[in-house]
């Protein structure tokens, strides 16, 4: 979810905004599960059709654009401090673990 945040920051401003492909390969993905792309990696990736595309809208907040999802307080710094060992071990349940820590 954060690196295709990433990517809509990188492409919002652009004159020609390309078809992106968005592949289940993180700790959430919670977007592709709101686009009900497969969660499987291989599964999605036999599934790419680029004549069939979803638009979606996009915020902008602080010079940062998101996609689906905008969060404030300590929650977007709890978020991205979760270690990679606490995701491995724990999955999305590691965000939860990290913001009551916070």
């Amino acid at each position: 979810d954060g690196t295709v945040n990433e990517v809509i920051s990188g492409i919002a401003e652009k004159d020609y905004i390309p078809k992106l492909a968005i592949i289940p390969g993180g700790t959430g993905n919670l977007i592709t599960k709101l686009l009900e792309i497969n969660q499987d990696i291989d599964g999605a990736i036999d599934e790419l059709d680029f004549s069939s595309t979803n638009k979606i809208d996009i915020g902008k907040s602080n010079g940062h654009y998101f996609g689906y999802i905008f969060s404030i307080g300590s929650l977007p710094e709890a978020i991205h401090n979760v270690g990679i060992e606490d995701k491995t071990k724990f999955g999305v349940l590691a965000y939860a673990i990290n913001t009551m820590k916070s």
